[in-house]
């Protein structure tokens, strides 16, 4: 039977979502959500069709988007939005240029696809990538110091809920621009 409170979904590359009849399958066997990965704007006119097509069947829309990964990305990896000294890390303290970039293309992929819940996938900050760096980040330990933090964990918990603020409102303005009400909105 179709879940009717809870959204389904499978974990599938938006390329397989252009199978004949993939949303009536998916729907046959309960998956009431169709997911769909956006890295950024032309990307997001690509799957428009497949969003309205599901739509259409009647399933709930699901984006998932990684903003914090584009940041890393940027330039193969040789980029400002790292912690100072790392390759490895997005930094907390940085709001800079790319920063903003990300934060626009949020608000320009939302605007496009119409949607029913938005998950972010912020998953940068894990200890494998993020303890052996954060305390040695020039910008890092500035923005700790003149923010009066007592601690890293304070600090991370503070910084992390402010850029993940950002790109919530990106999203609300996004919605709000394409005269659509808000999506519900997760982080993973």
């Amino acid at each position: 039977p179709r879940w009717q409170k809870i959204d389904t979904s499978l974990w599938l590359e938006n390329r397989y979502k252009d199978a004949p009849e993939c949303n009536e399958t998916e729907l046959h066997v309960g998956l009431s959500t169709a997911m769909y990965f956006v890295e950024n704007v032309a990307g997001a006119y690509e799957i428009l069709q497949q969003v309205q097509a599901a739509m259409a069947a009647g399933r709930r829309i699901r984006l998932e988007l990684e903003p914090t990964r584009w940041l890393r990305m940027l330039n193969g990896g040789k980029n400002e939005s790292r912690c100072i000294g790392c390759t490895r890390s997005t930094c907390l303290a940085y709001r800079g240029k790319e920063f903003q970039e990300s934060v626009q293309r949020v608000k320009e992929i939302v605007a496009i696809l119409p949607c029913d819940a938005i998950t972010f996938d912020v998953e940068d900050w894990e200890p494998n990538q993020m303890n052996d760096t954060m305390d040695k980040c020039t910008r890092c330990l500035a923005e700790k110091e003149k923010r009066g933090y007592a601690s890293w964990i304070e600090y991370f918990d503070k910084m992390q809920a402010e850029m993940m603020a950002e790109y919530t409102k990106a999203v609300r303005e996004g919605a709000a621009s394409a005269g659509r009400v808000c999506p519900r909105i997760g982080y993973y």
